[in-house]
């Protein structure tokens, strides 16, 4: 097996060429697809971002690849680790984007192999960095980093929830018919409601042109629900999330792997979501939702994910996941559950021994402070302000 770490060829179809051939032979996420990965090249060439291509080979035939960009992120104002990010850049707001499903692109029967390969030549230039990060990766992949003179920190899994559409295609009922008995109810007192307001209609977007408007729909919805909740970071307060998407449905809606999703009650727009559409699974990745619309307990997302899973149902799709998030609503719609994992692997180094250290001392502070609050409150005393104790 032979590793390279090189520049990105000038010619990105290069790049595609192969990308392409990669995909045609590898098991992989829309979050890895030459449509998202393309996209975010392009993105990061406006922000002169340029990140290195990982080619593992074989006999010289390449069995995977991925795009790590180096970075010095700034830790408590003593130190600028070098670190390599896989398939994104370390910076929050260039990483809105939010990658899921992440890892190498490798082709099938070379996954385990591809991962235990590039640890083994980190470890061979060990000098040359101090800690990997790894976003939205399988599990699975974290028994290649376990070996001596790394570790494993800032562990966060992440559950995530998905419908299997297959049972939901052979019961021949509307999905909304299939949920918890509280679910049903509230779909069809959701229906009953808007009904009022003219016939509960669906429609696909059918061009580039009309993604892009029902998008931009879709943005002013979920911005509106922001701020009537009191402001908040909403999915566009970054300006990448927006640039992003819409070069995103520039370059591939055509190719058929986005889907723009629209209810409404006669005129009125009900809800919007944008989903990815591929391998045969719906990714649910953003939705806005007319909460003006509500008069006492209806739930617009629930009626909305309902018809959506029925189109696609229809549309002889496997899987309806609604990504990463176990809130109520995706408990309510999705039974079936699944881990990602978001983290890093650091080398043996001092100051990350010192960090860590630091790091406990913060976590049982705040324990703490946690077990005052709940003491106070037992003794309907005032409640502790925890910001202010730790600032």
């Amino acid at each position: 097996m032979t590793v390279r770490l090189q520049d990105l060829p000038s010619d990105l179809n290069q790049l595609k060429g192969l990308w392409t051939s990669l995909e045609a032979e590898a098991e992989h996420s829309f979050f890895i697809s030459w449509a998202w990965i393309d996209t975010w090249v392009a993105c990061l060439r406006e922000e002169n971002i340029a990140p290195k291509l990982l080619v593992i080979e074989q006999n010289g035939r390449p069995i995977a690849a991925g795009l790590l960009v180096y970075c010095k992120p700034r830790r408590h104002f003593f130190w600028s680790p070098r670190t390599w990010v896989l398939n994104a850049t370390g910076d929050e707001a260039l990483d809105t984007i939010f990658v899921e499903y992440n890892g190498l692109l490798a082709v099938r029967g070379f996954e385990n192999q591809a991962w235990r390969e590039w640890a083994e030549y980190l470890e061979r230039i060990a000098g040359t960095w101090d800690e990997v990060r790894l976003d939205g990766v399988p599990p699975g992949v974290l028994t290649h980093w376990q070996r001596d003179g790394v570790a494993l920190r800032d562990e966060t899994p992440r559950v995530g929830r998905y419908v299997d559409l297959e049972p939901v295609r052979a019961s021949k009922k509307a999905f909304g018919e299939q949920l918890s008995k509280n679910t049903v109810r509230k779909v069809r007192q959701t229906r009953t409601a808007f009904e009022k307001l003219g016939p509960i209609t669906s429609h696909v977007a059918q061009s580039s042109v009309e993604a892009r408007q029902l998008f931009g729909e879709m943005k002013g919805l979920h911005e509106s629900r922001w701020q009537s909740i009191g402001g908040g970071r909403g999915a566009f307060t970054h300006p990448m999330f927006e640039r992003f998407h819409t070069a995103l449905i520039a370059r591939h809606f055509d190719t058929g792997c986005l889907q723009l999703f629209k209810v409404a009650a006669g005129e009125t727009t009900v809800g919007i979501l944008y989903n990815f559409v591929y391998g045969g699974q719906v990714l649910q990745y953003q939705s806005g939702l007319n909460y003006s619309l509500i008069a006492r307990n209806e739930s617009p997302g629930l009626l909305t994910h309902a018809l959506s899973v029925d189109f696609n149902v229809a549309q002889g799709m496997s899987r309806y996941d609604l990504l990463v998030g176990d809130s109520q609503y995706k408990r309510s719609l999705a039974p079936n559950a699944y881990e990602l994992w978001w983290g890093v692997v650091q080398q043996d180094r001092y100051k990350f021994r010192a960090e860590e250290i630091l790091r406990r001392g913060v976590r049982g502070v705040r324990a703490m402070l946690n077990r005052r609050v709940t003491s106070a409150e037992e003794r309907d005393e005032p409640r502790v302000d925890r910001d202010a104790a730790l600032s």
